[in-house]
């Protein structure tokens, strides 16, 4: 019989402990599931992201006066989600290919390269922020020749970009705080059902 590697992911939740290991689980899952042929797919295809970041930045470079490090934001964002993008991929298929490793192992370690990569992604991200915010409400976009002028364009993708951004952290807050919220509940109610177990053995073991 085939080992399902997804479903023995998802019922680790059952036994994880404490917002380290909560953590542990999603990356975990995470990367279950980034690591399938679909997964994988739908991270090829969604580098038209990044491409287009980089596209509209370069296009672009000498049309935001309010604020000329947006163009070179989406440029610097973009090659870092590609190079990111990259280097994960060949690694997974050195380590498949060379080091013999499966294809849907259900254990993927947050590693080096991943701390570096999250650490430049970070500070690119608030770099971003502090430009995009520092220009909104005076920056236009119809005048070329004045200095609050932005492409719209640029602009507009950079606000998005940075929004949704905000977005999935707010969300995945909200979830990790539910998660976190289900445990401590689970472990109250097990340490009860421990409690009454120890008091009718008890009593069984009085009579």
């Amino acid at each position: 019989m085939t080992r399902n590697i997804l479903t023995d992911t998802w019922d680790d939740l059952n036994v994880v402990s404490g917002p380290r290991g909560l953590f542990t689980y999603g990356y975990n899952a995470f990367s279950s599931v980034y690591h399938t042929a679909f997964g994988m797919a739908l991270a090829a295809l969604l580098n038209v992201i990044p491409v287009s970041m980089i596209v509209i930045g370069f296009l672009n470079m000498e049309q935001c006066a309010v604020e000329p490090y947006l163009p070179k934001w989406l440029i610097w964002m973009g090659a870092l989600l590609l190079v990111k993008y990259a280097v994960d991929t060949t690694l997974r298929i050195y380590k498949v290919c060379c080091a013999k490793e499966a294809p849907l192992s259900d254990i993927h370690h947050f590693g080096p390269l991943d701390w570096i990569f999250s650490g430049f992604i970070t500070m690119c991200f608030l770099l971003g922020s502090y430009w995009l915010y520092g220009t909104f409400g005076r920056a236009q976009f119809t005048m070329s020749e004045y200095t609050d002028y932005c492409d719209i364009l640029t602009y507009g993708s950079v606000f998005v970009i940075i929004l949704l951004i905000y977005v999935i952290l707010f969300a995945l807050c909200c979830v990790f705080c539910v998660c976190c919220g289900v445990m401590c509940w689970k472990t109250k109610v097990d340490r009860e059902r421990y409690q009454m177990a120890n008091m009718v053995q008890a009593a069984v073991s009085s009579l």
